[in-house]
């Protein structure tokens, strides 16, 4: 039975930040934990949420205020 696998590396599982080995640990993990897997599918969920999010402020338009509040360099 694999180790216990802690929230950072489920989140970094999530990111595909874990080498090939460490993946595998934790897949290896979530086939016998249940309630792993349906975390690991929670914080999916929300990185998609969140991706979607960044990419609905990133076509937004600056407003004008927030560009005037910018300081020029003097000349």
């Amino acid at each position: 039975m694999p180790r216990r696998v802690s929230s950072r590396e489920l989140q970094d599982y999530v990111e595909g930040r874990l080498a090939k080995q460490e993946a595998a640990r934790v897949e290896a993990y979530l086939r016998e934990n249940p309630n792993g897997a349906a975390n690991v599918e929670k914080l999916r969920q929300q990185a998609n949420r969140m991706r979607l999010f960044g990419k609905a402020l990133l076509r937004e338009e600056i407003p004008q205020r927030l560009l005037d509040a910018i300081p020029r360099k003097a000349k």
